[in-house]
């Protein structure tokens, strides 16, 4: 029986997780004593979950023009991905959350998003052109000189 009341307890989370989506439909019986085996097995697979529903949430959001509570959302699938040490969704995550934030500009926000992303960089790694971009961009809003080569088609944004 107490088996039984702590297996509820994630069930209950990836419910409430998939109702909090909008998209809620019946689970068969199967479906729930999968979600919970899996559970069993591994427990970071709730974290996983939690993870991605957060970031459906945060799209949903986006859709409906509520790109604070959007931007907010995938911070907290950053930190739930950090948790589960997954770098690369942690990675799309904050450059997600970045863009939402300059979306709705949170000048603030978005260059302490900047400066999280830009910890998570591999020393010797070479960034998409889309982080690249948007690491020049926060250094041209902090004064500083830019950290990659200007393409030519961004030169009108970081013409001094």
């Amino acid at each position: 029986m107490k088996r039984l009341g702590n297996l509820m307890l994630p069930a209950i989370l990836v419910l409430a997780l998939s109702a909090c989506t909008g998209h809620m439909r019946p689970l068969t019986k199967i479906e729930i004593q999968d979600t919970v085996q899996r559970v069993e097995r591994d427990p970071s697979y709730l974290k996983l979950e939690q993870a991605q529903q957060t970031v459906a949430l945060a799209l949903e959001y986006y859709d409906q023009g509520g790109y604070e509570k959007s931007a907010g959302l995938f911070l907290e699938a950053v930190d739930l991905y950090r948790e589960l040490g997954a770098r690369d969704e942690e990675r799309r995550a904050l450059i997600a959350a970045a863009k939402v934030q300059l979306k709705c500009s949170q000048r603030q926000p978005f260059l302490l998003t900047m400066a999280r992303f830009k910890g998570l960089l591999p020393r010797l790694e070479m960034p998409s052109e889309e982080e690249r971009f948007l690491i020049n961009l926060s250094d041209h809003m902090k004064g500083r000189p830019l950290t990659y080569p200007v393409k030519e088609a961004w030169q009108v944004i970081f013409r001094n």
